[in-house]
């Protein structure tokens, strides 16, 4: 007999407001207790997790996504709104009996952060999936440097590893980063953002990220993303110092995100 772990009967769908005449699209990834994506039903998708779909445990994470609306659409109140729609029932958890000491494996997360950052692993194409199709080194980084990113198919994710601001007297200098987004299916509810970070890797600003609805592009059809400089478009304030993230959210193909994360790698520079 299979014990049923989950049900989650659409995972992208139009959450609206009919009053306000507002909705957002919603994700739901389905993960497991060692880390490893067990699916992503797309709309009018439902799903019923066994045992057997899973790598540990009898429990599942459901890791709810929504894009944030602008403010002329009510911004996060109607956002919150639009995520309440939302119900879950669950059944009662209790923490294993082995549990690792937090100190510690806030030592181990760092020290593995710190890897990603100064380049150790680059690829990040095979960070995140089933087990089948994930790098075992690079999926220990990703849950370490990025715990609930998407499998490549639907999402692509690339460190700035090369941030040459300057730190004058405890502030960040005005620096920025230019760009082509690229293999981003559009039509499809896709979307890239830059995001910025504390270099322990936690969110340290309200508005810690920009992306394309919110950025304007240059003539030249490339996008230039500005930290720390204020009255200046595009800008980020970010903490002192500060780590930077590319997402690219619903590729063309998963052939085309590869091959366009391995071309813009290297010359990804905060200056």
């Amino acid at each position: 007999m299979k014990r049923h772990l989950a049900k989650a009967p659409v995972n992208h769908w139009a959450h609206q407001d009919d009053a306000n005449n507002v909705k957002s699209q919603q994700v739901i990834q389905i993960i497991d207790f060692q880390n490893y994506i067990v699916h992503l039903p797309y709309l009018g998708e439902s799903l019923t997790v066994t045992l057997d779909k899973v790598s540990y445990a009898d429990y599942v994470y459901l890791n709810m996504r929504i894009c944030k609306l602008p403010a002329e659409k009510g911004g996060l109140e109607a956002t919150h709104k639009l995520q309440r729609q939302a119900t879950i029932a669950v059944m009662p958890y209790s923490s294993p009996d082995i549990v690792l000491v937090s100190a510690l494996m806030e030592r181990i997360r760092m020290a593995l952060i710190r890897d990603v950052e100064t380049g150790k692993y680059t690829d990040t194409t095979r960070v995140m999936g089933t087990p089948q199709d994930t790098d075992p080194q690079g999926h220990l980084y990703a849950t370490a440097y990025g715990w609930g990113g998407l499998a490549v198919d639907d999402a692509a994710y690339q460190p700035i590893n090369k941030n040459l601001t300057k730190v004058e007297e405890g502030k960040a200098l005005p620096s920025s980063i230019t760009f082509n987004p690229q293999e981003i299916d559009y039509s499809g509810g896709g979307f890239w953002s830059i995001t910025t970070c504390s270099l322990e890797c936690w969110l340290a600003k309200d508005q810690a990220a920009i992306s394309n609805d919110q950025a304007e592009p240059n003539a030249d059809g490339t996008n230039t993303i500005r930290f720390n400089s204020p009255g200046q478009k595009n800008n980020v304030k970010t903490p002192v110092p500060f780590s930077a993230l590319l997402r690219v959210y619903v590729p063309k193909s998963r052939q085309g995100i590869i091959e366009y994360l391995a071309k813009v790698r290297d010359p990804l520079v905060i200056r």
